[in-house]
């Protein structure tokens, strides 16, 4: 994703090819019946739907989280970013126009998927969402590790938290608003060497240098 955002043409689409790779060897069928789709369903991970709907989440996530712990957009840069993300059409070989070009169609078309019963959350995902959040990890870092699952149940639509089996009560939403607050607070002290992905800075770099991008004043 690094390379596919901040990378040149050449890296994002070198990005693009490792995961087309990839994308050919995901195929199967459903062990059983998820939302609407019937046992032994065959999937791709190359089928555009899936494309769009993961592009989607992904750009939901990143909006969400940016406004979260970072600070407010506009209606224009959220446009815009959308906009900009469209470029991983061509890239992942999907049609043109399944990807949402503002902030509206994104909304919509999350509104609309999520209405339809298309999707659901089955066993797997249940399975393998408790190997992501929950990790082995030493007794050091798992006050980090319940910080980082605050915003990741936090900002999941409550349908999709209640599929999960997820717990999200009053005292949980006001730890994360605590967290959000003080991540606000903070990074704009916070150096760019780590504020910042070293992909992002050498993209900035090389912006300012190629005139493209002006250092504020």
């Amino acid at each position: 994703m690094l390379a596919l955002t901040f990378g040149s043409e050449q890296e994002a689409e070198a990005a693009a090819k490792g995961i087309l790779a990839i994308h050919r060897r995901v195929r199967g069928e459903l062990a059983s019946a998820e939302g609407t789709l019937p046992a032994h369903a065959p999937y791709a991970a190359e089928d555009p739907a899936l494309l769009t709907w993961v592009h989607a989440t992904l750009l939901d996530s990143y909006l969400l989280t940016y406004e979260l712990l970072v600070g407010p957009l506009t209606a224009e840069e959220q446009d815009r970013y959308c906009a900009e993300s469209r470029r991983a059409e061509s890239l992942l070989a999907m049609p043109p126009g399944c990807l949402p070009g503002s902030v509206v169609e994104l909304r919509e078309y999350l509104a609309h998927m999520l209405a339809s019963g298309d999707i659901a959350v089955g066993e797997t995902a249940r399975r393998l969402a408790q190997d992501i959040l929950y990790p082995p990890t030493f007794l050091i870092g798992r006050p980090l590790v319940a910080l980082a699952r605050l915003p990741a149940i936090g900002l999941l639509p409550a349908a999709v938290q209640r599929g999960y089996g997820f717990a999200w009560s009053p005292r949980h939403a006001r730890a994360l608003a605590v967290v959000a607050a003080v991540s606000r607070r903070v990074l704009p002290f916070t150096p760019p060497a780590f504020r910042y992905w070293p992909a992002a800075r050498a993209a900035r770099a090389a912006k300012v240098e190629t005139g493209l991008w002006r250092r504020p004043d």
